[in-house]
């Protein structure tokens, strides 16, 4: 989550809702199953709903559209995108509570493509890791890599969790970040007056042919607009910018959560990042090869993807440039 350390506002109402709610959620971690999370989610999903039937049945439809007109049809059956991706949200929430807990060890984590981290760590030069903006992504990824003993050194923001309010920062965004930190074996934090440091400690990372891992976010100074289904996504190019610099395999990953309960991370073959292109041209190259990759990741579990409201809509698929 993006924000700005000063002038942030003292309280929200979500922050009261989250802070009276905390109860309920912790002891629902404990006793659900993962399994039934998001049957779960969907179920309170139409009371935490704030936009109007009209305005979620525009969206639903917007959705659908551009699943169908990128040839995506198998995708059709999602029913309400608005439902299925506020049920992820809460389920969010019952991950984030079980895994911050001792008693983590009811969460299914299954890990697919290995073989490409492993042979990018055998190249000696650095894994930029590419996380995907997949609801379940920022807990279950970790963990996931964890178990199989990876140590993941996590490029984070001073206000990630929840919220960008001072009670928020201070009282529900620690439990948010426990619930990741526990599976790292370094969270660098970013300054937003002063950046330099903890990219200098990133890249000293990957010097020493260390794991990064990298959060897919849209904002940034100068993102990288690229083709995506039919509108445009916009991609902040520190994960390439980071790859670029130190040579490093950029590894794209994709974490949902599958119909038996279990999170399931893919680690696809790197992203070629050309040495022969300036840094703006290979950062628009991989981030267009990125969002190719993430279409179809998206058309398996368009409920799970976060980065539904923040895509541009355009009338007309986009071709390549």
């Amino acid at each position: 989550m993006g924000g700005n350390e000063n002038g942030s506002p003292f309280i929200s109402t979500s922050d009261i809702f989250g802070l009276a709610g905390l109860p309920f959620l912790i002891v629902a971690a404990l006793l659900l199953s993962p399994r039934i999370w998001a049957r779960v989610g969907r179920t309170f999903a139409p009371l935490a709903m704030s936009r109007s039937s009209r305005q979620r049945n525009s969206f639903d439809q917007s959705v659908r559209c551009a699943l169908h007109t990128a040839g995506e049809a198998q995708a059709a059956d999602i029913g309400s995108p608005t439902l299925e991706m506020t049920g992820n949200e809460i389920a969010r929430h019952l991950l984030i509570m079980r895994a911050r807990s001792p008693f983590d060890g009811a969460i299914k984590t299954k890990i697919v493509g290995t073989g490409h981290l492993d042979a990018a760590i055998a190249a000696g030069r650095g894994v930029v890791l590419w996380d995907s903006q997949f609801y379940f992504a920022n807990v279950a990824t970790k963990l996931a890599l964890a178990r199989a003993g990876y140590a993941l050194h996590h490029m984070s923001s001073p206000s990630h969790g929840v919220s960008d309010t001072k009670v928020g920062r201070a009282l529900l965004n620690p439990i948010w970040v426990g619930s990741e930190t526990k599976n790292l074996a370094e969270r660098v934090v970013v300054s937003y007056k002063n950046p330099r440091p903890a990219m200098t400690r990133l890249s000293t990372c990957l010097a020493a042919g260390k794991i990064v891992s990298v959060s897919v976010r849209e904002a940034a100074r100068k993102p990288a607009m690229v083709p995506f289904l039919d509108r445009q996504l916009s991609l902040g190019p520190g994960a390439v910018a980071l790859a670029y610099k130190a040579d490093a395999a950029l590894i794209p990953v994709f974490t949902v959560q599958e119909r038996t309960g279990e999170f399931v991370t893919t680690l696809e073959a790197p992203i070629e990042i050309s040495p022969g292109l300036d840094r703006h041209a290979a950062t628009f190259a991989a981030a267009g090869e990125y969002a190719k990759r993430l279409e179809r990741h998206v058309a398996q579990a368009p409920g799970q993807w976060q980065g539904w409201r923040q895509v541009e809509h355009i009338k007309t698929r986009i071709t390549d440039q």
